[in-house]
């Protein structure tokens, strides 16, 4: 790997990584394009990783002085709980990375082919936390109308509906026969105002949580363990699975990117460990210390710029176009894989 290589593949490892479009994915793309074999090179997978982590405390470093200033008060605080929750968050995608991350590579395999398959499986994510939440907010403002011109048929009708019980049934003749008109008219307003209101209950969107849960921390630790394969996007996953739960979308964002510092982190290790095992040769590869440093500065510059906008691109919720993205290069990756 020389340096040009090794500053494309920096820079795609540094946006990708917080963009919900797989930066594995599109690491094994770079690498089939630009002809780098990753088995050969692991210590740049290592040397990017921990670029990448930098720049999450770099852009997120006010949460983390927070966080570590809390922790260090020895109390059941809210940075205390902040941190458990990250370390719940950690044990799915610590138990699948420890004991399973090989068996699934060597099944799965890493080729065009599955990659293509999971950015589909990401586009499908995305667009179905996108559209879930856009759809039962277009659905409740419907219903919300209905109730509302309901309720106003059965204020008019009240002054009639009394007339009409204070009424001796004498005889049958046209102002009763409109009575009883209204009467059941608003009976079957009553009615439907109950239905209405079963069906309220049954879409109910809860209000945004204000923070993020010990159980929505697990679920969403599930989902980062599910990314494990490439292609799959680890902050895709995470972030629309937060969604979906009815997180906050600014605090989601932010947990997101903190959750996975650790398991970065672990992978980094991982890495670090089987390239020893190959001996000193495999840790170095063909790699050149200045490639490296390409890599390290790509990957740092890019993580800080992706992370910095994928916060706010979270906050307006805007994920709907990397789902787009994701359709038209995994299809492209399927297409290639074909017909090479």
């Amino acid at each position: 790997m020389n340096e040009i290589q090794a500053l494309i593949l920096g820079l795609v490892q540094g946006l990708t990584e917080y963009l919900p479009v797989s930066s594995s994915g599109h690491l094994t793309i770079g690498q089939e394009l630009l002809g780098v074999t990753s088995d050969d090179n692991l210590i740049f997978d290592v040397v990017v990783h921990v670029a990448t982590v930098l720049s999450t405390l770099v852009i997120l470093w006010k949460e983390v002085v927070w966080l570590l200033a809390g922790m260090l008060k020895l109390k059941w605080n809210d940075e205390m709980k902040y941190a458990v929750n990250i370390l719940v968050s950690m044990i799915p995608v610590g138990i699948v990375g420890v004991f399973f991350k090989d068996t699934i590579e060597d099944i799965f395999g890493s080729g065009l082919l599955i990659v293509g398959i999971c950015l589909l499986m990401t586009a499908s994510l995305l667009a179905f936390s996108y559209y879930y939440v856009r759809f039962f907010n277009v659905l409740l403002s419907y219903i919300n109308r209905i109730e509302q011109r309901l309720n106003m048929m059965y204020l008019r009708y009240s002054t009639e509906i009394a007339h009409f019980h204070v009424r001796l049934v004498s005889k049958i003749d046209r102002q009763y026969l409109l009575s009883l008109y209204i009467f059941v008219k608003s009976k079957l307003t009553i009615f439907a105002l109950k239905v209405v209101h079963i069906i309220k209950i049954i879409v109910y969107k809860p209000k945004q949580k204000a923070t993020i849960g010990m159980k929505d921390a697990f679920i969403i630790g599930l989902a980062q363990a599910i990314a494990v394969l490439p292609g799959l996007s680890r902050s895709g996953s995470t972030i629309a699975t937060g969604l979906l739960l009815g997180n906050d979308k600014a605090k989601l964002a932010q947990f997101s990117f903190l959750m996975v510092i650790p398991p970065i982190m672990g992978e980094a290790l991982l890495d670090a460990l089987k390239a020893m095992k190959h001996g000193t040769e495999a840790v170095a590869g063909d790699i050149s210390m200045t490639a490296l440093a390409c890599g390290f500065i790509a990957a740092f510059v890019s993580g800080c710029a992706a992370c910095q906008w994928m916060v706010n691109v979270v906050k307006k919720g805007k994920l709907i176009y990397f789902a787009y993205y994701c359709v038209i290069i995994g299809l492209l990756a399927i297409v290639s894989s074909i017909v090479k």
